[in-house]
């Protein structure tokens, strides 16, 4: 059932359109109007499943009037749910005005979950999940980026990054973070849907002249040295996992790979805290 004067955060396909939950369709269906970004866009998806709401635009450009318009028709008892081109709104995209000031003026703000680039590349790319910072689109200036680079702490870093630039971008991760793991989804979901994984260097070799087509989700891992993370620190990371019952294996894994510690010395250390328990 759609609640009247409600904002529904939909999420829509990266580039499959089948990747589209029945209870996404059932709400583009049943609200009043749909909010998207490019109607020419949107109006695709409602075509291959046959919604027939109307449709209003809203993008980055229109984004102050177009935020005051839905809040009109909220406030009329009207039910709007916002889209973008593709995925999550508000993840990079035109929304986070909207939801904050339709929360402001006490309206529901309900999210229908679905396809995501950003967590669809860090399920596949085989890198640890946590920490976990997603820092938007790589910066395009070049001493920007190498600051930001050099900036980083240890963790999975994620970034949006046009293909256009992965060439440029992954030279210098190369040359300021050569440690670095990287996974690189490119065009994900899509009939051309591939994966760059490896070492700054590796990667630069694989990237060919189809690189450069699409967009890419590009995923940077920095482990801490092994010389900084005292065995305190271990120790603590494994608690809390081995006192949920988690196998010491296991824990160890997941330790070793967020802390960027040997598997071998986690795991011992983990052996030990279960004879001292």
């Amino acid at each position: 059932m759609i609640e009247p004067g409600a904002l529904y955060i939909v999420a829509t396909p990266i580039g499959n359109l089948e990747d589209i939950t029945l209870r996404a369709l059932r709400v583009l269906r049943e609200v009043d109007r749909v909010a998207c970004e490019d109607t020419r866009v949107t109006a695709r998806l409602f075509s291959e499943h046959a919604i027939t709401t109307p449709l209003i635009r809203h993008e980055t450009h229109n984004e102050a009037a177009s935020t005051a318009g839905i809040l009109e028709l909220l406030d009329r008892g009207e039910s709007v749910a916002l889209v973008s081109d593709a995925g999550t709104p508000t993840v990079r995209d035109p929304g986070e005005r909207l939801v904050r000031e339709t929360l402001e003026a006490g309206h529901p703000v309900i999210a229908i979950p679905g396809p995501s680039a950003l967590l669809a590349a860090v399920a596949a790319s085989g890198l640890p999940a946590a920490p976990l910072t997603f820092h938007g689109f790589v910066a395009k200036k070049t001493r920007e980026r190498e600051a930001s680079l050099l900036a980083l702490p240890s963790g999975t870093h994620a970034y949006f990054c046009p293909a256009r630039d992965l060439a440029s971008v992954v030279e210098a991760i190369a040359l300021h973070r050569p440690e670095a793991r990287l996974a690189i989804g490119r065009e994900l979901t899509k009939q051309h849907e591939t994966w760059y994984r490896g070492a700054p260097a590796e990667v630069q070799a694989l990237l060919d002249e189809h690189a450069s087509r699409g967009e890419a989700v590009l995923l940077l891992h920095l482990g801490a040295e092994t010389g900084e993370v005292t065995d305190e620190a271990i120790l603590d990371a494994l608690s809390p996992l081995l006192d949920q019952g988690t196998r010491s294996k296991e824990a160890a894994e997941s330790v070793a790979g967020s802390l960027g510690v040997s598997k071998r010395r986690a795991y011992q250390l983990a052996l030990q805290a279960k004879e001292r328990s």
